[in-house]
C-alpha cells in the first residue's frame, strides 16, 4: 500500500521510501494531490469517530430515559414483552381466520 509521509516529501510504496523531490513535474503534482486526499481522509476518519462516539452517547441516553420512564410509571419490561407477544399471536390468528 502506498502512503505519503507527513514528515517531508517521501512516498512509501510497499515499504520502500521514494523522495518526491526527485519525481517529474507530473509526479510531484500527483504527490501533492495524494497528500491533499490523505489529509481529507484523516479529517473524515476523525469526524466519523466523533459521530460514532456521539451515537453511542445518544443510545445510552435513550436507554436511560426508557429505564427512567419504566421505573417512574411502574412498567415491567417482562409484562410488556408478554403483552406484545399475545397481541402478535392474536393478529396472526385473525389473519388466518380471514
Amino acid at each position: 500500500m502506498a502512503e505519503a509521509k507527513e514528515n517531508g516529501n517521501t512516498l512509501t510504496i510497499d515499504g520502500v521510501a521514494h523522495d518526491a523531490d526527485l519525481f517529474s513535474d507530473e509526479g510531484k503534482q500527483q504527490f501533492v494531490e495524494l497528500s491533499i486526499v490523505e489529509e481529507k481522509l484523516k479529517l473524515s476518519n476523525q469526524r466519523y469517530n466523533e459521530v460514532i462516539v456521539d451515537l453511542k452517547s445518544q443510545n445510552t441516553a435513550k436507554a436511560q430515559y426508557i429505564q427512567n420512564i419504566m421505573e417512574l410509571e411502574g412498567i415491567d419490561a417482562k409484562q410488556e414483552d408478554s403483552a406484545e407477544e399475545e397481541t402478535s399471536s392474536e393478529e396472526k390468528g385473525d389473519k388466518k381466520a380471514n
